[in-house]
């Protein structure tokens, strides 16, 4: 029998947009790591063949009680546990047997933190996935032809970011959205943005906006 879940998210994962009173806020975000369950999830183990699985936004398709069920972070090849959110999404809960080309995360947000998508998938890899991408994307509109190499773009200099914010009262949360989600992940750096914007973090999360020029 499938009950309802209940779920408190702690401090760093998330703040959903609906508290709109001081109390609601703090009481929210005094409540650290605390998930009450009351559900029966499925669990599937599944093999995802290959790279025709890695969907151009990073999620990959597996076919879950006759429905497609869309999984993030996980790699072609691997061989991974999960559970069905109910919308035609999936969590991994284990990975069974990882792809040679799965890497470590630079940043410590990532999958909890909405703005990165292949920080798991080795460079060389990623870069080769995104050329086929774009091969595919032109040919489907008709325009063939040689395509260059992808160019990486180094850590630290990203020059531009949207950031999201909520204040309640003297209480202030900063950060980006979770993924697929309107909940702000704090955070207190961000290895793709350039060291001076970077910096402007710690302020930013006290809720006093620094005077700052274009040049950064």
């Amino acid at each position: 029998m499938r009950l309802g879940l209940a779920y408190l998210e702690s401090v760093g994962h998330g703040l959903p947009f609906f508290v709109l009173n001081k109390f609601a806020c703090i009481l929210y975000y005094m409540i650290n790591n605390v998930k009450l369950y009351l559900n029966c999830k499925d669990t599937e183990v599944v093999n995802i063949a290959n790279v025709g699985d890695l969907k151009a936004q990073g999620d990959v398709s597996v076919s879950f009680k006759g429905k497609d069920i869309f999984i993030p972070f996980a790699l072609p090849g691997e061989e991974i546990a999960f559970e069905p959110d109910g919308k035609g999404r999936g969590k991994i809960t284990k990975i069974i047997t990882p792809s040679p080309f799965r890497t470590q995360p630079i940043c410590k947000y990532y999958t909890r933190c909405g703005g990165c998508k292949f920080q798991h998938m080795e460079t060389k890899t990623y870069l080769a996935f995104k050329k086929e991408v774009l091969a595919k994307t032109l040919l489907q509109r008709g325009i063939g032809g040689d395509i260059n190499d992808v160019i990486a773009i180094p850590v630290h200099t990203r020059r531009r970011a949207t950031f999201n914010s909520v204040t309640a009262g003297s209480s202030h949360w900063f950060g980006f959205n979770a993924p697929k989600s309107g909940n702000i992940v704090t955070i207190d750096s961000c290895p793709l943005l350039t060291p001076k914007l970077e910096a402007f973090i710690p302020a930013l999360k006290t809720g006093i906006i620094p005077k700052c020029r274009s040049s950064i």
